[in-house]
């Protein structure tokens, strides 16, 4: 992870996919080295900078980093630049308290439509996100955590895309996106959050499976809400010195 201020060598990042629109591709490639915690909060996005590592214009950076400010990740100063947005553990608790009802919601509804399905469609469905939650047994135990969250991410979005609203799925992507960015440095220290949230995932599924909506969005909320108190703490240690 680069340090505040410095924006280090892009070059070390994916190859930018020039088959697309360059903005798409250079706002993506930024996006996923944010959320990713390459670009820390902090970092300086100089656009002529960006632009000249990419072997871009300037007008793809600037549009990208315009797009960015516009999903919260990015924020421009006058006089400055941009730069990674720095997430103080008051925006983080808002950016959960939106993120726990949203995505409460979600399961909620995914619970209720999974129950209205033609049988053979919600076996389906309960299949795949069965098989979702297994590969999450292999890497539980992994000290490295990468793995588990990419998958914990792929269980969640498959549960919410069953909810049937884009507009809300959307909206969780958005800022889950968000709190990534400003949680994914405290991932070492939450070596038990994996056991936990798989035991908690299990049980999503069993409430799920059993068309009881209100606990499957009690149990959605809580399993978020657990998480939050943990990185918000690490959060307010971490700005008086003691990550």
């Amino acid at each position: 992870m680069n340090s505040q201020g410095a924006l280090g060598n892009l070059t070390d990042l994916p190859a930018l996919d020039r088959r697309r629109s360059l903005t798409d591709a250079v706002h993506d490639l930024l996006r996923d080295a944010i959320v990713n915690g390459v670009l820390g909060p902090g970092t300086r996005l100089p656009e002529v900078t960006i632009a000249c590592q990419l072997d871009v214009s300037a007008t793809p950076v600037r549009e990208a980093l315009r797009r960015l400010g516009e999903a919260g990740l990015v924020e421009t100063v006058p006089h400055r630049g941009a730069s990674v947005v720095s997430c103080s553990p008051t925006d983080l608790a808002n950016l959960y308290e939106i993120h726990e009802v949203l995505e409460g919601h979600a399961v909620r509804s995914a619970t209720v439509r999974l129950a209205s399905l033609p049988a053979a469609e919600r076996a389906s469905s309960l299949a795949t996100l069965a098989t979702a939650a297994d590969s999450l047994d292999a890497v539980v135990g992994q000290p490295d955590q990468r793995e588990f969250n990419r998958l914990d991410l792929l269980l969640h979005r498959k549960i919410n895309a069953l909810s049937g609203n884009d507009l809300l799925t959307d909206e969780i992507e958005q800022i889950h996106r968000r709190i990534q960015s400003a949680r994914i440095r405290f991932e070492v220290h939450l070596p038990d959050r994996p056991a936990r949230s798989q035991e908690q995932h299990r049980a999503l599924l069993t409430l799920m499976e059993r068309g009881n909506a209100a606990g499957a969005m009690t149990l959605a909320r809580e399993h978020i809400h657990a998480v939050r108190d943990v990185v918000i703490s690490l959060l307010r240690a971490s700005e008086y010195g003691h990550p």
